[in-house]
């Protein structure tokens, strides 16, 4: 073996490495925005009632995560039937708050990897691991589980130790590389070279992050023959053999017969299956952001895959601000006359309201503020776009009836207003000091939410944080979208007292 050398990123020394170092580092260091992303997430499904106002609100600060997830949403792997969504808030409404957590700790995940120093041998244990979820996900459905999603996240994550070294070891991972090149086999690499055995670290990972429950099982071999560890077993078995083996091979078709077994289907169902989910692992795994390798899936590419990757190319690197996107304003509103009318709540038509807002007309942060029973304050509820949980904590509204001024003309004379300059010296006592504070020179726009004639609340946008201007179009599509959620919110509220 060669001298000791420093990783390249992470500092562990080289000579006899330290598990525990070793999973600190890459928990705290090389990895800190997935362990972030699953404290956020699991924080958001701990309250049931808020949890898919949460996941909106988490996504949609991140543009580029905004963006994939409705690619992801409109994809046949997750909506089979083509049903257009267009906003966050509509995704979690069709697919499910389970779907859309899987799909942003797929994506969070994926991307920590990639930022590493991704060399083939990390590539090939990443689209196994995507292919393996993808065939577990499909085995679970068809075993009707009842959580899927949580197979998925599992099986994607059970060679997450792997990975992670393989991005991360440096000098570390080439010698580690090259003797498993010249035939040695990974356990004695693991034994010789690296120090500890990859599926340890992967095991003090899930622990570290307190991943899920199924995850744990499966690390810790805790199968039962008809338990839900053999959907992530099986898909792990498939997507292995098919690569290392082949998919004609003998062992392929001890797994399958397996698989047969398992869901108590005929053999030639399971293969045509398996096959038909490797295809839509190859095209899925572009979608996720893995590189265009993820054809090695598939035994003879795939040129829906490769079309995929074109296509996701030209869409790299979301704006820091949304820009004004006509067409999306359009699709929101059109989205927003279908949830009027199905089961979705009034949370998700004013969230969809907000969004339509923030990614349509291009402003930089909307509010909805509700007025309390008593008519004296003007509460955030929702908000989105740049500070918005500041937005929540601290713009709560002072309202009286005795002092003439901005909020009274917007709440009691039900009008709208776009207030060009806050701090303009002839509106001095008419704007709340917050506002001005808020929006300063910038300005702002504002305009009641009303029920049955009277207020409830009021939505507010500005771009202060861009310094980029409002303008005319800006305003009236703002004026627009409240117009459609007077209508819809109206008509929610009747419906709900007829069925009551």
């Amino acid at each position: 073996m060669g001298q000791a050398d420093q990783r390249s990123k992470a500092g562990v020394a080289r000579e006899r490495q330290d598990l525990g170092q070793w999973i600190k580092c890459i928990a705290e260091t090389e990895m800190p925005v997935f362990g972030q992303t699953v404290r956020y997430f699991t924080q958001a499904i701990d309250d049931e009632d808020s949890s898919a106002s949460a996941m909106a609100q988490i996504i949609l600060q991140d543009a580029s995560m905004t963006a994939r997830v409705l690619r992801l949403a409109n994809s046949t792997f997750y909506n089979p039937s083509g049903q257009p969504i267009s906003t966050v808030s509509r995704s979690l409404v069709i697919l499910g708050t389970d779907v859309v957590r899987s799909i942003c700790l797929s994506l969070s995940v994926i991307d920590a990897l990639l930022q590493g120093g991704v060399r083939e041998r990390a590539i090939q244990h990443m689209v196994r691991a995507f292919h393996a979820a993808v065939q577990a996900r499909s085995l679970a459905i068809e075993g009707h589980d009842r959580f899927p999603e949580e197979v998925f996240i599992a099986t994607l994550l059970l060679h997450l130790g792997d990975m992670a070294f393989w991005c991360f070891a440096g000098e570390l991972g080439k010698e580690a590389d090259a003797a498993l090149k010249q035939g040695l086999e990974l356990s004695e690499v693991e034994d010789g070279i690296i120090g500890f055995r990859l599926k340890q670290l992967t095991l003090g990972l899930a622990r570290f992050w307190q991943l899920n429950g199924l995850l744990l099982d499966a690390l810790q071999g805790k199968s039962t023959r008809r338990g839900r560890v053999q959907w992530v077993e099986l898909g792990d078995r498939i997507a292995a053999t098919a690569e290392t083996k082949g998919w004609d091979s003998p062992q392929m078709r001890q797994v399958i017969q397996d698989t047969a077994i398992a869901l108590d289907l005929s053999v030639e169902a399971v293969t045509e299956s398996v096959h038909r989910n490797a295809e839509e692992a190859a095209r899925a795994a572009i979608n996720y952001g893995i590189p265009a390798e993820a054809q090695l899936i598939l035994a003879t590419g795939s040129s829906d895959a490769g079309n995929a990757a074109e296509e996701l190319a030209g869409n790299a690197g979301a704006p820091a601000f949304t820009s004004p996107d006509p067409v999306l304003q359009l699709k929101v509103l059109r989205e927003l006359s279908l949830v009027v009318g199905d089961q979705a709540g009034l949370n998700v038509l004013l969230e969809m309201v907000l969004e339509g807002m923030y990614r349509g007309i291009g402003l930089d942060r909307v509010l909805f503020a509700l007025l309390t029973q008593d008519k004296r304050l003007l509460k955030p509820r929702f908000a989105l776009g740049t500070s918005s949980d500041a937005l929540l904590q601290h713009l709560t509204l002072e309202l009286s009836r005795a002092q003439p001024g901005l909020l009274n003309d917007v709440v009691w004379g039900k009008e709208s207003f776009w207030i060009r300059d806050a701090t303009d010296p002839s509106l001095a006592g008419r704007v709340p000091d917050k506002l001005v504070a808020l929006a300063g020179a910038a300005g702002f726009l504002i305009a009641p939410v009303v029920v049955n004639n009277q207020a409830i609340g009021i939505f507010y946008a500005d771009r202060q944080p861009s310094r980029r201007p409002l303008d005319g179009e800006s305003y009236e599509s703002f004026k627009l979208f409240t117009h459609q959620a007077n209508i819809g919110l109206e008509y929610k509220q009747r419906h709900m007292a007829q069925k009551s």
